[in-house]
């Protein structure tokens, strides 16, 4: 346990005070799902495809009921 990394061996990339005020930087807080700016997300080496197109597949349908139940 002690030596495994959270997250299925997440790549940690350290990025420090005024090198995170980027574009790139505010983008990525604005698509990542949290709630509070990080200064470091942890992040997996890989794109998980199965668990990407469910979170997609899930907002097309939540996007739909909305909007039905809103006419």
């Amino acid at each position: 346990l002690a030596g495994k990394k959270a997250n299925g061996g997440a790549a940690q990339r350290t990025v420090s005070y005024p090198d995170n005020l980027t574009y790139r930087d505010l983008y990525y807080f604005l698509f990542a799902p949290t709630l509070c700016y990080e200064l470091n997300f942890p992040r997996s080496p890989r794109i998980r495809k199965r668990f990407l197109l469910r979170r997609l597949l899930e907002m097309l349908f939540l996007t739909q009921l909305q909007v039905g139940l809103i006419q």
